[in-house]
C-alpha cells in the first residue's frame, strides 16, 4: 500500500492527467523532453510547497463565506422579533 503524503490528494486518474499536461508543457513551451517519473516529481514538488498556502486560503475563504451567511441569517432572525 502506498503511503500518502498530506499534500497528495489527487486520485490516480487526476495525477495521470496532470502528468500528461506537465509533459506536454515541457514539450511545447520549453522544447524539452521529460518522462513520466520526472513529471511526477515536479507535481510532488509543487503540491508539497503550495499545499499549505492553498489549503489555508481555502479555509479562510470558506470561513469568510460562512461568517457572511451567518450574519445574514442573524439579521433575518432579528426581523422576526416583535
Amino acid at each position: 500500500m502506498k503511503t500518502l503524503k498530506k499534500w497528495d490528494t489527487l486520485s490516480k486518474e487526476e495525477r495521470n492527467k496532470i502528468n500528461g499536461e506537465v509533459i506536454k508543457f515541457f514539450q511545447d513551451e520549453r522544447k524539452e523532453q521529460i518522462w513520466f517519473i520526472q513529471a511526477d516529481e515536479y507535481i510532488d514538488f509543487f503540491l508539497q510547497h503550495l499545499f499549505d498556502s492553498i489549503y489555508n486560503k481555502w479555509i479562510d475563504d470558506a470561513q469568510k463565506i460562512l461568517w457572511e451567511r451567518f450574519q445574514d441569517f442573524n439579521v433575518d432572525l432579528d426581523l422576526l422579533k416583535n
